[in-house]
């Protein structure tokens, strides 16, 4: 179970170069990704972030925890594509006629895409994030705004992109087929699953699952940035999540058949894909990896920030979600002075 008393200890800690105790461990996409990708970033994320949430918390450890939960633009369509579809089908089967569910469908769609948006642009207006790092937030406005000077363009591209997923869903096929299935087939309330690997939980974010007949599919929806192809899209990240629910079904639901499918969507295009070839050596994957994270947390289950050092990939730091606390980690370590974003 989770420790709060030792994450306020650490977090409170005055020296950032001293051990602290490390939270239960467990593997998850995100984590492998980060950890492959950024030694400092991983433990900006995972270990300085801890405890964070308090206000007397070390100005670094409140960093990290601010820049968790910040999100691309991509990732919050995403997750606001994906919670409006949950809501609206929550509401929609409990109709018996398929007409009227349909109808009710859009019409609950649409209300949380707008409520999302709305939210959002509230929280960038009034920088809610800063007082409540879960308030809605995107690097693109807050950490780069060069590339979203004036929050209108931001939410106007929001809305171009939401509105040409919510006219596409609404004509595809598979809609239609989840409407006709009874709320005891859905499993809404599974916004994360895990399954035990050794001693350790394996961690992933479903999207929507739900049962027909002999087979239990996954369903993703993936905003895509300008440029990037509909169909590549998140390819290798979407097979090995389609290999953990795979893994996952097979303890659970070993006789039914499995199926994942991803609905792409950019500002102009969608795509729907089927389920990817499998990862075959996920296991291997899993255990090799967090051998290489476990064998960094010391004996007596702490972390120094000495065994994560920064990327040398430079390109990985300029839209890494915690390069301003990666900067006050180097700062404090020369000049005991650290960062942390104030309100204008």
């Amino acid at each position: 179970m989770r420790n709060f008393t030792n994450d306020l200890l650490s977090a409170s800690r005055p020296d950032i170069k001293m051990p602290f105790k490390a939270s239960e461990f467990s593997w998850s996409i995100l984590r492998y990704k980060l950890f492959n990708r950024c030694r400092r970033a991983y433990f900006i994320r995972y270990y300085l972030a801890q405890g964070g949430w308090d206000e007397y918390a070390h100005p670094l450890a409140r960093s990290a925890y601010y820049e968790k939960y910040m999100l691309t633009l991509d990732q919050w369509m995403s997750q606001a594509f994906q919670k409006s579809v949950i809501s609206a089908i929550r509401k929609a089967i409990i109709q018996q006629q398929e007409k009227q569910r349909r109808k009710d469908f859009a019409i609950h769609m649409l209300r949380g895409l707008s409520k999302s948006v709305s939210m959002l642009q509230s929280s960038l207006k009034n920088e809610e994030y800063l007082d409540d790092p879960k308030k809605p937030s995107v690097q693109e406005y807050v950490l780069e705004p060069k590339v979203y000077p004036d929050l209108n363009d931001l939410i106007a591209k929001a809305v171009k992109t939401l509105s040409n997923a919510y006219g596409a869903l609404l004509k595809a096929d598979f809609l239609q087929d989840l409407l006709k299935l009874d709320f005891m087939d859905f499993r809404l309330d599974d916004q994360f699953l895990y399954f035990c690997r050794k001693n350790f939980p394996v961690w992933f974010q479903p999207g929507i699952i739900y049962l027909q007949q002999d087979m239990i599919s996954m369903l993703n929806f993936n905003a895509v940035s300008p440029g990037v192809s509909l169909l590549t899209h998140s390819y290798p990240e979407w097979a090995l999540k389609s290999s953990l629910f795979d893994l996952y079904c097979r303890e659970k639901w070993e006789h039914y058949r499995i199926s994942t499918m991803a609905f792409n969507f950019s500002d102009s295009a969608v795509s729907i894909g089927s389920t990817p070839a499998p990862v075959l050596n996920l296991e291997e994957i899993i255990d090799n990896s967090s051998r290489e994270m476990l064998e960094l947390v010391a004996t007596d289950g702490t972390v120094s920030l000495e065994y994560f050092p920064q990327t040398t990939n430079t390109d990985h730091c300029k839209n890494c979600q915690f390069r301003y606390t990666c900067k006050g980690i180097c700062d404090e370590m020369n000049t005991s002075s650290s960062f942390f974003p104030e309100k204008a």
